[in-house]
């Protein structure tokens, strides 16, 4: 769940740096480029969001309540 919420908070984040500084946030220029690059390996890297949640699902399902109450 961690590293689901981490990846998907950091894609925004840097979404919207490269918002704000516009069409420099591509520029190699800045950091901002490399911190969004960066930020979609992240949603990717072992395993997809889509794939983790899956998992995370199945383990609420499986376990019923008390691993969502660990959650929350």
């Amino acid at each position: 769940m961690v590293k689901v919420h981490a990846a998907e908070t950091l894609g925004r984040v840097a979404d919207r740096a490269v918002q704000i500084y516009g069409g420099m946030g591509y520029c190699k220029d800045l950091p901002i480029e490399r911190l969004y690059r960066d930020a979609r390996v992240f949603r990717i890297y072992d395993g997809t969001s889509e794939i983790h949640r899956g998992v995370v699902a199945r383990g609420v399902l499986k376990h019923g309540a008390a691993l969502a109450d660990l959650a929350g």
